[in-house]
């Protein structure tokens, strides 16, 4: 993936400016008109230099395979965590805003929060202490079964769904879960689900990403979004990335 990535964009990374603009420049759009009013939005929220960076940087972005994304956004986080406070306080509602300028969460969008969340909001944020307490997987079945319903729908045709559920329900003891309508599949419902299987025991919360795993291998192929749907997951699960098993898009 290293090899794929233009030199540039490597040492953006490795800088705690040009990190910032770097994740910026990720989320830009695709369609140039939509990106254009991206940047007018960000060039109110940022200082001219740094929205400088963005605008160097967008090209370059555009043009790398999407699954070296997430790797650049990995390589990214130790200078990003060098930002000061007021940096920080600054770089999250930019980034926010550029996320919701078109009113559309894509699941690069959400995955990216979601890792910017666990790994720096801790950081500059004191977490609150989450006390153990025992949740039984059972009592959750309804929050596995929409997790399980979103991963089978995000990279399979309507008739290979039942195949990617099931094959994830298998993992999973004869917990009763079931296959949600698609309209129940969407990121609010999602987040919402993960904040009470956060709760699940370490082992509990592994047995659900190995599902996850299982999930999206069914077919022996794995898309791009639903490896950074598993990402999203794990970092809401406040777990290790579960290995996916099939040929890579």
């Amino acid at each position: 993936m290293l090899a794929q990535l233009p030199q540039g964009l490597i040492d953006a990374a490795h800088e705690p400016y040009s990190a910032r603009a770097l994740v910026m420049a990720l989320v830009l759009d695709s369609e140039p008109e939509k990106a254009r009013r991206q940047l007018a939005l960000l060039q109110t929220l940022v200082p001219v230099d740094l929205f400088n960076v963005v605008v160097t940087l967008w090209p370059q972005v555009q043009g790398i395979p999407g699954a070296t994304r997430l790797p650049l956004v990995d390589m990214s986080l130790p200078m990003l965590r060098m930002m000061s406070l007021s940096q920080y306080q600054a770089f999250i509602p930019a980034f926010q805003a550029l996320v919701q300028a078109d009113s559309q969460v894509t699941v690069f969008e959400w995955t990216l929060s979601q890792v910017l969340y666990r790994h720096l909001h801790s950081h500059y944020a004191a977490r609150p202490l989450r006390v153990p307490r025992p949740v039984p997987p059972r009592s959750l079945v309804g929050e596995v079964s929409l997790l399980l319903s979103t991963l089978a729908r995000a990279g399979n045709l309507e008739s290979q769904v039942p195949q990617a559920f099931a094959a994830g329900a298998a993992q999973l003891s004869g917990l009763p879960v079931q296959l949600l309508p698609v309209e129940r599949c969407n990121f609010q419902q999602l987040e919402l689900a993960l904040q009470k299987l956060a709760e699940l025991s370490a082992q509990a919360r592994r047995d659900v990403l190995l599902a996850c795993s299982a999930c999206v291998s069914a077919d022996q192929l794995v898309r791009v979004r639903e490896a950074e749907l598993v990402r999203g997951i794990a970092d809401l699960l406040d777990c290790p990335m579960p290995p996916l098993i099939g040929r890579q898009e």
